[in-house]
């Protein structure tokens, strides 16, 4: 991330500091699957200041010519889960 700022702290299931910042594509195209992958895009963080994790952001980025933007809510780290693939993927 680049020019990160701390924006102030958020009530989002209890304080959380809220930080803008830049990130960078290749970080994009991985947060995104590979549906943006050459632009830098404007991203907001909320980190949890108890234990540093990251529980939501924001990214604005553009797709074909249009705004997008792309919320993401974190939680549950360290909790193991099984991803099966849909039907008639192998």
């Amino acid at each position: 991330l680049t020019d990160a700022t701390l924006v102030g702290i958020d009530d989002r299931g209890g304080p959380r500091y809220r930080i803008a910042a830049i990130a960078p594509a290749a970080s994009v195209a991985d947060v995104t699957a590979g549906l943006v992958d050459d632009q830098d895009v404007p991203i907001e963080l909320w980190i949890h200041p108890g234990t540093g994790l990251v529980t939501a952001a924001r990214l604005e980025t553009a797709v074909d010519g249009a705004g997008t933007t792309w919320d993401l809510e974190l939680g549950r780290y360290g909790e193991a889960f099984t991803i099966d693939p849909p039907e008639g993927v192998s």
